[in-house]
């Protein structure tokens, strides 16, 4: 027999079988290798979308931590360096925008060396509440409050109410002070001492020769408006 016959017999088939099965090992079929290949490059664009939206949503959280830590701060009161304009000078002073503007006016009445209650705060030519605050009243570094204050015939009207000089050694510690008749002297003395930076120092205020004490009444001393009372350290 020739080589080829034995050929034949080794694939104990036909001779078509042998072609046939020649071509199924040296040409694979193109549609199904194509199928193949198409389910790999779904497969692999599944996954690459299913990491982009994980890295997106991790993107996302973060972001809105950030924020959160804005919003957080957002609420922290911040400080607001106030112009405020009286006569021809500016005054600058440091207030929280949560602070009612009272501690304005007590500020101008240590710089002014006068009664709080003399002292009116205007905007635009409207005056301004002591309660209000000046994140309510939309108040930012721009703006300029004006400072009047009020002269001693402004209190001539009210009966019960004294202007009284407090003064000491110094011509810079001298302070006008309005009180009424029958308001114990206590008021008067602290608000001295604090404009005066004195705190808790030792003073003694006098008037007329006599050491004056905390209870007593400009009433009860005879006080006039225009009295002077005397303080020594």
């Amino acid at each position: 027999p020739s080589l080829f016959d034995q050929d034949i017999k080794i694939f104990h088939g036909p001779l078509h079988l042998l072609h046939s099965k020649r071509r199924v090992v040296s040409k694979p079929n193109k549609k199904l290798v194509f199928l193949e290949m198409s389910r790999m490059y779904d497969q692999n664009f599944k996954n690459l979308s299913m990491s982009l939206s994980a890295a997106k949503r991790s993107l996302q959280d973060q972001i809105f931590d950030e924020d959160d830590v804005v919003l957080i701060d957002a609420f922290e009161p911040r400080e607001l360096m106030l112009k405020i304009r009286c006569r021809v000078d500016i005054y600058k002073i440091c207030i929280l925008m949560t602070e009612p503007l009272q501690r304005v006016v007590d500020r101008m009445s240590e710089i002014l060396k006068v009664h709080p209650n003399r002292i009116i705060l205007l905007h635009y030519d409207s005056e301004l509440s002591v309660d209000a605050t000046p994140a309510k009243l939309d108040l930012g570094v721009a703006d300029i409050i004006d400072c009047i204050v009020e002269t001693s015939n402004q209190w001539a009207d009210d009966p019960g109410a004294l202007l009284l000089r407090v003064q000491g050694k110094d011509k810079c510690s001298v302070m006008e002070i309005t009180v009424q008749k029958g308001e114990p002297l206590e008021a008067l003395m602290n608000h001295y001492k604090e404009a005066q930076g004195l705190g808790r120092s030792k003073v003694v205020f006098y008037f007329d020769g006599q050491r004056l004490t905390e209870t007593l009444t400009p009433e009860q001393l005879g006080m006039e408006s225009g009295d002077v009372i005397e303080v020594w350290n």
